[in-house]
C-alpha cells in the first residue's frame, strides 16, 4: 500500500482499483477512465491499524481505497480528540475534492465546492478536474476524480462514518456494530480495564499509539462530541447502513436498535457474532453492500 498524508497531520494509506493481475492493474492505472469511487475506512479504537487486508479487498472491486489515521493516533500528528475524528475524515474528503470546481449557472467558475464529480447542487454543475495524490515514499502521483464517495467504519470507527453522512460530499456509508451513544462509556469502559482512568490505561497499554489527555477523552462523556445520537434528527438514513450482533458484550444492540427506529436507519441484525469484524462483514455482505451503494439516496 502506498502512504500519503492529508491537511499535514493525517497519514493515510491507500491503494488505486486493482485487477487480478500485476499487468493488468498497470495497465488499468494508466488507462482508468475519469469516474472513480472512493471508500474511506475508519478504524476502532483502541485497534492496531490493520485493515490492509480490507483495503486490497476493496479495491479489487473496483475502488480507490484511503485507509486514514485519525489525528493523534499512530502515525498521524497531533492530539488524539483534540478534535472530532468526523473532522478528520472530512479533511481526507477535502483533499480527495480538491482539485473539484464549480461552474455557476452562468458558466463562469466559483470557487471550490468540493463535491464529486458529476453532483450537482443549486447553483451550477461540476466540473471534472482530476485531484493529485502524492505517495511520501518516491513521489509517485496518482490522479483521481471521484465521482462517489463511501465512508466504512467500524465500532469507534462506526461512529465516525455514520457523522460522515451528514456530509453532503458522501453519498453512502456502513456503521460497522457502531457507537451510536456515548452514554455506554461509565459501563463499556469497566469491560476493556480495571484502570478507573480510561486515558491512563490507553496511555500506558498503547504508548504513543494515541496521544490522549484525560481531558479529551473526557469530551465523549458531554454527549455533544463526537456522538451520533446528538444528530439524530439531521441523519438521512438512505445513506447509512448498519450491522450489529445481539451478543456484542461491547456495545449493546438495543441502544443500536433504537438509534434505528429513531433514525429511520437500516439495521442488520444478526443473532450471533460478538463485536463483528469489519473485513468479515464487508466481505460475506458485499452483493448487499454493493447493491446498497448503487442505490439513490
Amino acid at each position: 500500500m502506498f502512504r500519503t498524508r492529508f491537511a499535514q497531520d493525517i497519514v493515510a494509506e491507500f491503494l488505486p482499483p486493482v485487477s487480478q493481475t500485476k499487468t493488468q492493474w498497470t495497465k488499468a492505472v494508466r488507462t482508468r477512465k475519469r469516474h472513480d469511487r472512493v471508500i474511506i475506512l475508519c478504524d476502532g479504537m483502541p485497534s492496531m491499524p490493520r485493515k490492509q487486508p480490507l483495503a486490497e479487498f476493496l479495491a479489487r472491486k473496483g475502488f480507490w481505497v484511503f485507509y486514514p489515521r485519525y489525528r493523534g493516533a499512530w502515525e498521524s500528528g497531533g492530539q488524539f480528540l483534540a478534535r472530532s475524528p468526523q473532522e478528520d475524515i472530512k479533511d481526507v474528503v477535502s483533499g480527495l475534492l480538491g482539485g473539484v470546481k464549480r461552474l455557476s449557472s452562468g458558466g463562469t467558475r466559483s470557487a471550490n465546492a468540493k463535491l464529486p464529480g458529476g453532483f450537482q447542487d443549486k447553483d451550477g454543475f461540476q466540473k471534472k478536474v482530476a485531484t493529485a495524490i502524492t505517495e511520501l515514499a518516491f513521489g509517485q502521483r496518482f490522479t483521481l476524480t471521484p465521482e462517489e464517495i463511501f465512508v466504512i467504519g467500524g465500532s469507534f470507527g462506526g461512529a465516525a462514518s455514520i457523522l460522515a453522512s451528514l456530509d453532503p460530499r458522501v453519498k453512502k456509508v456502513i456503521a460497522n456494530c457502531p457507537v451510536v451513544d456515548w452514554s455506554i462509556l461509565p459501563r463499556e469502559q469497566k469491560k476493556e480495564t480495571s484502570n478507573p482512568s480510561y486515558a491512563a490505561y490507553i496511555r500506558e497499554a498503547f504508548g504513543q499509539g494515541y496521544r490522549l489527555t484525560d481531558k479529551n477523552w473526557a469530551k465523549l462523556s458531554t454527549g455533544r462530541f463526537y456522538n451520533p445520537a446528538h444528530h439524530a434528527k439531521e441523519i438521512t438514513p438512505s445513506k447509512v447502513l448498519m450491522f450489529h450482533a445481539q451478543d456484542d458484550h461491547y456495545i449493546p444492540w438495543r441502544q443500536v436498535q433504537r438509534f434505528a427506529d429513531r433514525t429511520g436507519v437500516r439495521l442488520k441484525l444478526l443473532r450471533r457474532g460478538g463485536h463483528l469484524s469489519t473485513d468479515m462483514i464487508v466481505r460475506k455482505y458485499w452483493p448487499q453492500i454493493k447493491q446498497f451503494f448503487e442505490s439513490g439516496v
